[in-house]
Parts: C-alpha cells; structure tokens; sequence
C-alpha cells in the first residue's frame, strides 16, 4: 500500500521560509531605496520608512501565504491547482500590502508633518502592486518548488526504507532455509551411529543441538565473526567425520585475522557441507576437504575444494540447488554486485569459491 507524504513532511520549515522572505525583501527594499534615493526622488527619513514597512508587510504577507499552503496544500496532490489558486492568491495578497504600506505611510508622514493632510497615495497603488506580485509569484514558485523537491526526496527515502525491511526479510528467510538443510543432514549422521554406538549417538546429538542453536542465533545478524564461523565448521567436521572416519581429511588454511572480519552466517559452513555432501560421500577412498580463507585487496576469499568432478547436471540437480542458490542469494542481498560466487573444475577437484568485501568488526 502506497504511503501519503504529509504536507509537513514536504514544505520548507519555518525558519527557512522565514530567513528566505528577509533575504529577498530586504535585498528589494534596500535596492529600491538606493536607487530612489540617489536619484533624488525620496529623502533619507521617507526612504528609510519605506523601506522598514516594505520589509515587515510584504514579509508578514508572504509567512502567512506559507502557512496557508501548509495547512491546504498537498504537494503530493492536484499540484497544478494549488499553483494556480497560488496564483490567485499573489493577486489578492500584494494588492493588500500595497494598501497597508501606502495607508502606513501616509499616517507617518501625516504625523510627522511632512505633509499637512492624510493622502493615500492612490496613483502608486497599481505600480507598487504590480512589482510586489510579481516577486510574490517568484517566491511561490521556489516554494512549491522546494516542497516538491522535498517531498520526492521523502518518497525516495520511503522507497529505501520498504527495499531495506524487504532486503532483511528475504535474509531472515533464506537464513531459515539453512537450518532445516543442516538438521537433515546431520539426523542422518546420527541415525547411522545409533546402530553402531548409542552412546556416541548421544554425544553427536548434543554437538548438533550446540550448532543448531548457532543457527537459530545467526537470524538475527547479517553478519557475524569469521572465528565463529569457522568454530562452527570445525564442529561440523567433528561431526562428519564419526561418518566418515579415514575418508575424511579436512584441511584448513587461514591467512587472515579470523577475530577482525565478520561473515554472513551459516555460509562457509554451507559450502563445507556441500563439499562433504557431494564430494567426500561420493569417493569410496580417502578424500582431501580443503577450506582456505584469504584477502586479497580489501576482498574476503573463501574458497572450499572437495574430490569428484562438476558437470552441468551436478550443477543444476535439486540435491545441490538449495544449497547453491542460497549463496548466491543471500550474495546478492548483502552485497549486490560486489560479490561473486562460483564453482570450478581444478584437476580431479571441485572448488567452491565466493569472493565479497572485508567487512570489518566494529
């Protein structure tokens, strides 16, 4: 469901639109007054009073203009006819201010003596008139314009905010794919060893209820150390490898400070399993699981070999396609184009490689 931007949301704030009117009335008045004073046209005191009453009507004219487009006018909402009632309302408005000012000041002049009876001023109604809308109207249109801009800033922010909470959704659940995955494979494990040693069955299934809750942990951050990590995959090798026995020869090679970089969850242990799952099962001999953790030019390197060979329908069987495409998904979530997964033939080895920013612990 679409959000409705608020009109407080979008309009400039009042002490902008407040800063703004000072700067372009007095910036007017003091024009005005130079150049009616150095031509002689008005004195110091007339100038100076002139220019005070055009400051402080025409800027109480236009604040209070603002305050009506924030109380009606929708930005987000039939823009262009609110622009022309604006339009209208510059009219009426600097009609206003023309007659305020010139009423003011022929009082002052009146009083001062200046001139011995009250005149309005009639004859400069529709020239003073005519200059005040027409900065009225400039000043509208930046307004409006301001409040759009504003308001497409705060629907863009919107957006970001909705792609976030999607972005961390679609994490939690793809996170969520990996536990019922491992649980599946390591029930099996321990339904094997419960035929051959139910005491050792036992010890195997509090190791995994150990690692299972690392898991359910790790939904709750995007990121965790690479120590931990690697703490659960040797773990899991424990585990494996009372299956396994002497078929299992895993091998670790790190060259990075393990308690400095953070690692999205469950991922290294997911290409481990794959690799004992798809290659270390599949070998009636003694096979080499190698797991070898780098960086290289601010890029974190996992890369995880295993023995057998890769085929287009190892690649896209349903066996190994979880597994896979939940790196390459939770990749692309994290760190967009930034990232790079992929599986290579290397001799009688395959090798899982993903290639992603350092992030670093703070």
């Amino acid at each position: 469901m679409a959000q409705v931007i608020k009109t407080q949301q979008t309009h400039p704030k009042s002490w902008q639109t407040f800063g703004l009117l000072l700067l372009i009335w007095g910036g007017f008045g003091l024009i005005n007054f130079l150049m009616r004073f150095t031509n002689g046209i008005e004195g110091l005191e007339i100038g100076l009073v002139s220019m005070f009453l055009n400051l402080v009507v025409n800027v109480s004219c236009c604040f209070a203009l603002s305050f009506l487009f924030q109380r009606w006018v929708n930005v987000n909402q039939y823009f262009k006819w609110y622009m022309l009632a604006a339009v209208g309302l510059c009219v009426v408005v600097s009609v206003i201010s023309t007659v305020v000012i010139l009423a003011l000041l022929g009082v002052y002049l009146h009083q001062r003596g200046i001139i011995p009876e009250f005149t309005f001023l009639l004859g400069s109604i529709s020239g003073n008139a005519l200059i005040f809308f027409i900065i009225m109207l400039s000043w509208t249109l930046a307004y409006f314009l301001v409040a759009k801009m504003n308001q497409l800033k705060a629907t863009e922010a919107h957006q970001q905010a909705t792609e976030l909470a999607l972005k961390q959704a679609q994490l939690n659940t793809l996170i969520g794919q990996l536990n019922p995955h491992f649980l599946f494979n390591g029930l099996n494990n321990i339904k094997a060893l419960i035929l051959v040693d139910a005491g050792r069955a036992r010890e195997v299934l509090t190791a995994l209820a150990e690692l299972l809750r690392y898991g359910l942990n790790s939904e709750r951050n995007e990121f965790v150390p690479l120590g931990d990590e690697l703490e659960v995959v040797r773990n899991y090798i424990d585990l494996a490898a009372i299956q396994y026995e002497d078929r299992l020869d895993y091998r670790e090679t790190l060259s990075i400070k393990t308690d400095q970089v953070m690692v999205p969850p469950m991922m290294i242990q997911l290409l481990v399993e794959n690799g004992i799952r798809h290659g270390i099962d599949q070998c009636k001999a003694a096979g080499v699981l190698s797991l070898d953790i780098m960086e290289k030019e601010r890029q974190l390197v996992v890369t995880v070999c295993n023995p057998g060979t890769l085929t287009m329908n190892d690649h896209n069987n349903q066996s190994t396609g979880l597994g896979l495409a939940n790196v390459k998904q939770r990749l692309a979530l994290l760190f967009g184009d930034q990232a790079n997964f992929q599986i290579t033939q290397s001799g009688s080895q395959v090798c899982a490689k993903i290639i992603m920013p350092v992030v670093e612990k703070k």
